[in-house]
C-alpha cells in the first residue's frame, strides 16, 4: 500500500480506531448490483457499537494528483426511526453483524477502486459516547 495514502486517510479520522473493534465482512461475489453495492461488517467488541447512516456511511476515492481522499455521494438515503443512529450488538450477540447498501455517485468513469468507511462510536449504558470506531474497505465500484 502506498504510505502517503494511507496517511491521508488516516487524518481524515485522527481520533478513530479503525479495522479493530468493527471489520469487514468478505464481499459477496455479488456485492455489485447495477449502481448498488452492498457490503457487511461486524463487531468484533464486547460493547455496543451506535452508528450515523447518514453522516458515518462514507465513500472515499484517492486524487493521484492531489494525494487526498475525496468524498464521493451516496445517493442512499437511510431512515433510522426513531433515533438517528443504528445499535450494533457486542461480538457475543447475533446483532453484532450488519449489512449496508450503497449508492455510489460516480460520474467519472476513470474511477477504479474506491473506498467505504463505516464510522461509530461505543454505545454504554444508552449513551453514544465520543470514542470513536471504524473500519474501511477498498472495492471496485
Amino acid at each position: 500500500m502506498d504510505s502517503t495514502k494511507e496517511t491521508s486517510f488516516t487524518l481524515l479520522y485522527p481520533e478513530c480506531s479503525m479495522n479493530s473493534t468493527i471489520r469487514f465482512l468478505p464481499l459477496q461475489p455479488n456485492y455489485r448490483s447495477e449502481n448498488l453495492i452492498t457490503v457487511s461488517f461486524q463487531n468484533t467488541s464486547q460493547s455496543k457499537i451506535a452508528y450515523f447512516p447518514s453522516k458515518g456511511v462514507k465513500i472515499f476515492f484517492y486524487d493521484d494528483k492531489n494525494l487526498k481522499w475525496l468524498d464521493i455521494n451516496n445517493n442512499m438515503q437511510y431512515s433510522t426511526y426513531p433515533d438517528p443512529y443504528v445499535v450494533v450488538g457486542p461480538f457475543s450477540d447475533i446483532s453484532s453483524y450488519r449489512s449496508v447498501v450503497l449508492s455510489p455517485d460516480i460520474v467519472d468513469k476513470s474511477i477504479v477502486e474506491i473506498r467505504v468507511a463505516i464510522i461509530g462510536y461505543i454505545y454504554e449504558g444508552g449513551v453514544v459516547t465520543d470514542n470513536c470506531v471504524g473500519a474501511y474497505i477498498d472495492l471496485k465500484p
